[in-house]
């Protein structure tokens, strides 16, 4: 009972705020739809189609997202 209680806490705070993402997906193991809402809600991503499901386990390697900018190079 405490188990499923703390769950929905941590639903309830991860859906519609983002706050405690690494709970929120150790406790509650969503769904990859769940997953996919929650990463175009608050990843950082640029856009997610709709009718799409991204799995736990994906790896995104893009270090050049539009957050970072890539260093000039000096040339000597």
């Amino acid at each position: 009972m405490l188990k499923s209680t703390v769950e929905k806490i941590l639903r309830h705070l991860a859906m519609p705020c983002g706050k405690f993402p690494g709970l929120y997906i150790k406790f509650w193991n969503p769904s990859s739809e769940e997953y996919t809402e929650f990463l175009g809600r608050h990843g950082n991503l640029y856009a997610i189609g709709s009718n799409c499901s991204i799995l736990q386990c994906t790896v995104f390697t893009d270090t050049l997202g539009p957050h970072r900018q890539q260093r000039p190079l000096l040339l000597l």
